[in-house]
């Protein structure tokens, strides 16, 4: 792997230590990025490969949010091929992924074809997909504007992840991606690293009708958003990110300096101020958000320190597999808080 990948570290190192890549270099780091990328993308799917793994319990735990009333998540089984639904109605999650929560998005589209085909009185038949040649694009589009509802930016990143792996259907991914990242922009959640993911892969074709659909359950929102860059922030510092807190900093501070300016206040103001010290559970869309914002700032210094290192995999594994962990606890642990709270 460190000789197939001699030939682009150079020029992306050269182009991360001038810090401002000339123009005549430009379009050979950018070459070299787009096989980095997919370079580190197989690397990443290697590490990842576990055989005979079990689906892991968080990705049931995620699913159930999104559950209908009166529905049931399709079951989830592990397959090798990159695949979203299988023939018989199951959601299939490839094996090199079981561990990789930052691709669970994906389940999302299958998850959205089941509960549509649920709600249709007219087709009460599972849904039947082999995955490998996509139904009617609209129908996939359809589904792809309600994944996006549910997930927000995870799901465009995860679409993206795809793309610069896939072999075939590259048009109408393409097509899918930009969709999209359209209804993301227009609902102002397309961050900063949702624009320069997407432009990385380069020109997408024009997609419209996604404005049209309306998404049933959860939708990510402007405050998903804003949780998100906490659960990013404390990944970035290398702890959990499953709950953020009731109250701001702001409002804490305050709190703070009435109880030095009254010291006689006595126990009950101490508890009062202290009382809006909770934190709450973060959603599972929340949480990937916030992984995925996390990865995508990383990832030049992760590229930097495995140049350095010379061995792609002493420098980059520690770093994906920690993230990975992180947020699979994350989600473990805000699906136990959600619980407790639930009960009151």
């Amino acid at each position: 792997m460190n000789e197939r990948l001699a030939a682009v570290w150079q020029p992306l190192a050269t182009g991360l230590e001038a810090g401002d890549i000339p123009a005549a270099q430009s379009d050979g780091i950018s070459r070299a990025l787009s096989e980095g990328a997919a370079e580190i993308a197989y690397l990443e799917g290697a590490l990842r490969k576990l055989p005979g793994a079990a689906v892991r319990s968080e990705v049931y735990g995620l699913l159930a949010e999104y559950e209908q009333p009166g529905a049931q998540s399709p079951p989830v089984i592990l397959v090798p091929e990159d695949q979203d639904l299988d023939e018989d109605g199951f959601l299939a999650l490839p094996i090199a992924q079981v561990s990789a929560p930052l691709s669970w998005p994906r389940l999302a589209l299958g998850l959205a074809a089941a509960a549509e085909h649920s709600r249709s009185a007219a087709d009460p038949a599972p849904v039947r997909w082999d995955g490998k040649s996509l139904p009617d694009l609209q129908a996939t589009m359809r589904w792809d504007a309600q994944a996006s509802a549910w997930f927000g930016p995870a799901y465009l990143f995860s679409l993206v992840e795809r793309a610069v792996g896939s072999a075939g259907l590259v048009a109408d991914l393409l097509r899918r991606i930009g969709a999209v990242r359209d209804d993301l922009d227009r609902r102002g959640l397309l961050a900063v690293e949702g624009k320069a993911i997407v432009s990385d892969i380069g020109a997408l074709p024009a997609a419209s009708g996604a404005e049209n659909q309306h998404p049933s359950g959860p939708v990510f929102g402007g405050a998903d958003l804003a949780a998100a860059e906490v659960a990013a922030s404390r990944l970035a510092d290398g702890v959990l990110a499953s709950a953020r807190p009731t109250l701001d900093r702001e409002t804490t501070r305050q709190a703070r300096e009435r109880l030095l300016l009254n010291p006689e206040g006595g126990p009950a103001e101490v508890y009062e101020a202290l009382a809006g010290l909770r934190e709450e559970p973060l959603s599972g869309a929340q949480i990937l958000t916030g992984g995925w914002l996390a990865r995508e700032r990383a990832r030049l210094a992760w590229l930097k320190a495995a140049i350095e290192a010379g061995d792609v995999f002493r420098a980059y594994a520690p770093e994906v597999l920690q993230l990975d962990s992180l947020v699979l606890k994350s989600l473990e642990t805000a699906s136990v808080h959600r619980r407790l709270v639930a009960k009151g």
